[in-house]
């Protein structure tokens, strides 16, 4: 049943979130088209200075979900329904401190931006993205429900229809109306309407389920969920700053032209992330699950397939992004001023694979709702990431900017995540891990660099065929490399059996 619904789960965020990406991509070329770049670099600046507001939120939507699956593998509703309860006033409470310091920062954001635009215009705007993320936390709770009992398929199916009609609005907003006020209107409303449409299949699917009524907690509980909070508000300050922090620091010394450009790369990779982050986000439940019913052993072996795939999503992403990025920024953006030089993509590549590759333990250690025992590895992190990005950009501008957040990465996570979840869950050393993540960012490197040789012979006068070359052979290249290194590993074998198992229920189930 796990593997049925891990299997779902997966197939439904996927789909989800490159229905998602897929619209983004088009509507982010007409946004740019129809606004410019400037514009472009205002919505990013915005947008990270929202997420480090929101900070309030405190991960509680993750940080809760495996609270949740105890009580919902065992059916005890009085329990689901306290904690739920818990999570929607919380969420009122978080709601309202964001409003509150939203609207105050408000009157500072023309500080954001270095060129003129109209104070009155900017403060405005960002008061529409403030209720953007207020609208995304209606009803979070309902969401989050739906992805503990292992059916987050929901959700995304909810999603992909929102995303469909949404999209086709955005476009004829911003085509047609060309106001910025009016497409951030359309968002919010199509937010909304999300969940709205959740919150009403969540009173179908969980009627028996009462919220309103259930007991709260007791002294231990809140002492203990207290505890937990506190921890989890560092968590989210390290998140954040991982990925805010050079979209905020970089406007004190680009232009926001530069911030747009390099904008439309985060965006990139945010999708690569987005997409795996999406695989291994419909494997937590069923992880969680596994946590509370099967052996350490078990549980190791669990472990190290994932991480193997892990490596082989990133394996493929690095490859395909070194490979193909400036031929398709060109044909997207349609600008030759649009492209980073080789080095700033070298930069942006590791980037991608330093925070890519820590998606599995993070999700382990989420699943395991490891969060006091490492509460202070975050602040040390964001210190890190938020010193070194500031010292890096005022020297080196946007490739400092990389650097430090690369660093902070490697530095503080890929050292404390494994070893907390190895200690405290598997009881053995980390060693292990280590020294896979040694070998498998080794061949990844090799990936690179023979896929790039490879690319660097063959120079075709059409963009769309030379990007089609390109991704063929950054496909090719990872996946005989990896078979041939790999293919007699326990986590290869496992892999392979859990496919052939796959496709037998695929033909029974089509007969």
């Amino acid at each position: 049943m796990r593997t049925k619904n891990s299997i779902i789960n997966i197939a439904a965020n996927c789909t989800s979130y490159c229905f998602f990406m897929l619209t983004s991509f088009f509507v982010r070329k007409l946004f740019i088209y129809e606004f410019g770049l400037e514009i472009l670099g205002i919505d990013y600046s915005f947008s990270n200075a929202i997420s480090l507001l929101s900070v309030a939120e405190l991960g509680l939507g993750t940080g809760m979900i495996y609270k949740l699956y105890k009580p919902v593998a065992e059916k005890n509703h009085q329990k689901t329904a306290s904690i739920l309860k818990f999570l929607r006033n919380s969420y009122l409470l978080i709601s309202g401190i964001l409003l509150l310091f939203g609207i105050v920062f408000s009157f500072f954001t023309s500080n954001l931006i270095k060129e003129n635009f109209d104070k009155i215009w900017l403060t405005r705007i960002f008061i529409l993205y403030i209720f953007d993320t207020l609208a995304s936390y209606l009803f979070f709770y309902k969401r989050v429900m739906f992805i503990a009992d292992q059916k987050s398929y929901l959700n995304n199916l909810i999603k992909i229809f929102v995303i469909i009609v949404s999209f086709i609005s955005q476009i004829l907003v911003i085509r047609f109306l060309r106001s910025l006020e009016i497409y951030l209107i359309t968002k919010i409303i199509f937010r909304l309407l999300e969940n709205i449409l959740i919150s009403y299949f969540f009173d179908k699917q969980y009627n028996f389920l009462n919220i309103k009524s259930s007991h709260n907690f007791d002294k231990l509980e809140k002492k203990e969920i207290t505890k937990s909070i506190s921890s989890m508000f560092f968590h989210r300050i390290s998140g954040t700053g991982i990925k805010q922090i050079s979209g905020i620091i970089i406007p004190a010394f680009a232009t926001l032209r530069e911030n747009g450009i390099y904008s439309n790369y985060m965006m990139i990779i945010t999708a690569l992330w987005g997409i795996s982050n999406e695989f291994f986000g419909g494997m937590a439940a069923s992880f969680g699950n596994l946590l509370h019913t099967e052996s350490k052993e078990k549980i190791h072996k669990n472990f190290n397939m994932l991480f193997f795939i892990n490596f082989l999503i990133y394996s493929f992403f690095v490859s395909a992004f070194f490979g193909i990025i400036t031929p398709f920024m060109k044909i997207w953006i349609r600008s030759e001023n649009s492209v980073f030089s080789i080095y700033t993509i070298i930069l942006i590549t590791i980037y991608l694979y330093v925070y890519g590759m820590k998606q599995c333990v993070e999700m382990a250690k989420i699943s395991a709702g490891i969060y006091t025992q490492d509460k202070f590895m975050p602040i040390i992190e964001f210190v890190i990431n938020l010193t070194t990005s500031f010292l890096m950009t005022k020297y080196y501008g946007i490739n400092g900017a990389i650097f430090g957040a690369t660093i902070s990465a490697i530095l503080v996570p890929l050292i404390s995540q494994p070893y907390f979840f190895y200690k405290l869950i598997l009881k053995i050393s980390p060693i292990e891990y280590y020294r896979k993540y040694f070998i498998y960012a080794c061949i990844s490197t090799i990936c690179i660099l023979i896929t790039n040789t490879l690319i660097g012979l063959v120079h075709l006068n059409s963009f769309i065929l030379q990007i089609a070359f390109n991704l063929s052979i950054c496909l090719l290249i990872p996946m005989l490399l990896n078979l041939l290194i790999f293919r007699k590993t326990e986590e290869f074998i496992k892999i392979k059996n859990h496919l052939i198992l796959l496709k037998n229920k695929l033909k029974y189930i089509k007969q």
